[in-house]
């Protein structure tokens, strides 16, 4: 999964690598998925640069949704 931090240090490993090898991302589904994760990676990150109480809201509205599937 792309937000799981455990694969935070080698999916940045990967992307370095691949930007200085030189190599293009566009030219197989594995690049395209490479980037992609990074981008989901990057978003599931950034809710600490925003205000506390954005950041506060979104924290509600997950523990809602964790305990929500939890009730099912």
């Amino acid at each position: 999964m792309a937000t799981d931090m455990e694969r935070h240090i080698s999916g940045l490993k990967k992307v370095n690598e691949h930007v200085l090898n030189g190599n293009r991302f566009d030219d197989c589904f594995e690049n395209q998925q490479l980037v992609l994760d990074l981008c989901v990676h990057s978003s599931d990150l950034s809710f600490h640069s925003r205000d506390f109480k954005i950041g506060q809201k979104w924290v509600d509205l997950l523990f809602s949704e964790f305990f929500a599937q939890g009730d099912l």
